[in-house]
């Protein structure tokens, strides 16, 4: 919820620093189609700048794996556990749910606005004029038009004024400006408390008409008759406000009309939008470049903590970028950079884990030698499964009456309830206690589909913290059988292990 009201708040920074740029720069000039489609663009850069990340860009080239130290040891499918998100405290609670019920308000006027305009539809009679369709209503004093239909009193207007409404209204309807009404209603039911939406979707209403009054000039109206005709028609009141009305913004529209056309080379500013764009996703994504630029995390709170600084390199010493720096015991850590080099701040004693995917972990204890040298991850040798669990070498008993346990056999047990790893992830809770003191870790759990397809002698192989090693083992107890495993058509008892990841998400 915190990761939303932010995404929202970063949208509505948006919508102001856009509207600003186009009352300054772009609302005096004439290119009316051009600010038809400045204002759509300004509203979608302002959903998009947000969750444009250069983060998840930089993972992709350094190629950073999970920061999970002990991951790296078994390359698996692993039960991601991420805890359910706090509370919001009450103040914001409020804040949310006034914000939804002026949202659902402002949605139940549009619905009634909707209804009305069907309701007016159904009542008039239809006509057509040029190929579009006329709603001839009676007493119907502000002619106005919506999608295909245009609604007019034709005993209220004289021929040669209902030819230039006509002309005015068939403009709304052909370049399908109620569409620009309904996405600048949606901003009001949105972000109703934003002042600035209110005057953008004012600035969308007025460009329509003055797209409308260009259209009728350019058929060959008389700019004066029909500048006449608009102020006679300026009193009567307004039938719906989500429509395109015919008598609305009269001053500004004479204005316009009468106004010099703007030269062709003011279109550049209108590339000014790019910068705009290009401080809000670098606004977004300050945290991210922070992450970049300085590396190093600080482990320990005794001010005078040790930084250790080395190099990770592969069997050819050619360096590794992205390796898992993580001091044991601790949820915090960083990542080599690109030239293999790393550095972290933590006390003498405490003990360095170094992960990559695909290779052996190494652990190196930090002593008073600040510089730990070139440390080199071997790669591991894995098998990859079709399944969560991965099956492990071990011992096969054979002597007295007891029964051999198969690690790989012809045909493999299957999980009958679909995929294992999907299951797993809805059922795993994270303990309460572990949550509170942080504490995250990969527990290891091995257990065996008996030859009737039952989960059992679960057993931990790798101990994390008793809370996390129960809730492990609860997980795998309540498994539903399995379809046994045989080899040469016979069932039998196979071995899995699986590695079952608590991390925190922050």
């Amino acid at each position: 919820m915190d990761n939303f009201l932010h995404y929202m708040l970063q949208v509505n920074i948006g919508l102001v620093l856009f509207y600003i740029l186009y009352w300054l720069v772009f609302s005096r000039d004439t290119f009316f189609v051009l600010r038809r489609w400045c204002l759509f663009l300004m509203v979608l850069l302002s959903f998009l700048c947000p969750v444009l990340s250069f983060s998840a860009w930089w993972q992709e080239e350094a190629g950073w794996p999970t920061l999970v130290a002990e991951y790296a040891e078994f390359w698996a499918e692993t039960v991601p556990v991420i805890p359910e998100q706090p509370e919001l405290p009450f103040w914001q609670q409020l804040l949310v749910g006034i914000w939804g019920m002026g949202s659902l308000a402002f949605l139940g006027r549009m619905c009634w606005w909707l209804w009305k305009i069907c309701s007016l539809a159904r009542r008039g009679k239809k006509q057509y004029w040029q190929g579009v369709p006329l709603i001839v209503l009676d007493r119907c004093a502000a002619p106005f038009s919506f999608f295909q239909w245009i609604f007019v009193d034709p005993a209220l207007h004289g021929e040669k004024e209902l030819r230039e409404i006509l002309l005015h209204e068939s403009a709304h309807v052909r370049q399908w400006h109620s569409l620009d009404l309904l996405w600048g209603e949606g901003l009001v039911i949105l972000f109703w408390f934003n002042p600035v939406v209110w005057w953008l979707r004012k600035e969308i209403r007025q460009n329509l008409e003055f797209l409308a009054d260009e259209k009728v000039m350019t058929a060959g109206g008389d700019r004066k008759n029909y500048q006449y005709h608009l102020l006679r028609l300026s009193n009567p009141s307004i039938v719906l406000p989500f429509v395109n009305n015919f008598n609305v913004k009269i001053k500004k529209r004479i204005v316009m009309m009468n106004k010099k056309k703007t030269s062709r080379f003011a279109t550049m500013k209108y590339l000014l939008l790019l910068p705009v764009a290009g401080l809000l996703i670098l606004t977004g994504n300050l945290q991210a470049m922070a992450d970049l630029t300085f590396p190093e995390i600080s482990l320990s709170s005794d001010q005078h903590a040790q930084l250790y600084e080395g190099r990770i390199l592969d069997e050819q010493h050619r360096p590794l970028q992205g390796v898992s720096v993580v001091v044991k015991g601790q949820t915090q850590g960083t990542l080599t950079d690109r030239q293999g080099q790393f550095s972290i701040r933590t006390d003498s004693g405490n003990e360095l884990v170094f992960s990559y995917v695909g290779r052996k972990t190494v652990s190196v204890v930090c002593k008073d030698q600040s510089n730990l040298g070139d440390i080199v991850l071997a790669v591991q040798a894995v098998e990859l499964d079709e399944i969560v669990a991965i099956g492990y070498t071990a011992e096969q008993k054979n002597t007295g009456e007891e029964e051999e346990i198969f690690v790989v056999v012809e045909d493999m047990p299957e999980f009958v309830q679909g995929n294992l790893s999907h299951y797993l992830a809805q059922r795993l809770k994270y303990p309460a206690k572990a949550l509170e003191q942080g504490i995250t870790g990969q527990v290891l759990v091995s257990f065996v589909v008996d030859k009737t397809g039952k989960v059992t002698q679960p057993t931990i192989v790798r101990s994390v913290e008793k809370s996390l090693d129960q809730e492990a083992l609860r997980l795998v107890t309540e498994m539903p059988d399995w379809k046994p495993g045989k080899q040469r058509g016979v069932p039998v008892d196979v071995l899995y292990t699986l590695p079952i990841s608590f991390r925190l998400n922050k």
